[in-house]
């Protein structure tokens, strides 16, 4: 079972191939982060895909978390 928590994880700490999933809890996942290097992100907004670096994707998530109660997911790439 994935541990979802409402506390955002920081960005920095997320493994390269680590999957972090955002969302709320009555309308599940609306869009996913996935790291892929230091500091390069690809974030997946239903299909469309943009690349962004930890700041601009941090941002991207706060400015979420600000409008919903959001709540956040990890998994691997591979699972």
């Amino acid at each position: 079972m994935i541990e979802k928590s409402t506390v955002r994880p920081k960005l920095n700490e997320l493994k390269n191939g680590d999957v972090l999933h955002i969302g709320t809890e009555d309308k599940g996942e609306i869009f996913t982060v996935t790291k892929l290097g230091e500091n390069t992100y690809i974030l997946d907004r239903g299909g469309q895909l943009m690349e962004y670096g930890r700041a601009v994707m941090a941002k991207n998530i706060y400015g979420f978390a600000e409008k919903y109660k959001a709540v956040y997911w990890i998994t691997h790439e591979n699972e």
